[in-house]
């Protein structure tokens, strides 16, 4: 099990980066759509979502961080509830795909 934990803690340590990064450039996306006040309110909108979703990802892995290295440590992972572990760490991936799907479209539109 402590195998498992330390494998999935060293995976999940690369998205907070791109989380944070994903976060600061839709926050400075709504910013300046917001002062700019030609954005249609379906618009800003969607980028306060867009901000909001990076920033609860960014929330969820560090929890997800958390109770991994409890798990990794000697003993650790008492009364864990795997199951609801497992749910919780497919809908966070599921939104993660999502969010580097959106980052990659530029790479599509250029080519």
């Amino acid at each position: 099990m402590q195998t498992n934990a330390w494998r999935l803690l060293s995976e999940l340590n690369n998205d907070p980066e791109f989380l944070t990064a994903g976060a600061q450039v839709a926050n400075e996306a709504y910013n300046k759509a917001l002062q700019g006040g030609r954005a249609s309110e379906p618009e800003l909108m969607e980028l306060a979502w867009s901000t909001v979703g990076f920033e609860e990802l960014v929330k969820k892995v560090r929890g997800f961080q958390l109770e991994l290295k409890d798990v990794g440590q000697e003993g650790g992972g008492v009364g864990l509830n795997w199951f609801e572990l497992k749910s919780s760490l497919l809908r966070y991936l599921k939104d993660l795909f999502s969010k580097k799907r959106i980052a990659a479209l530029p790479i599509f539109w250029c080519s």
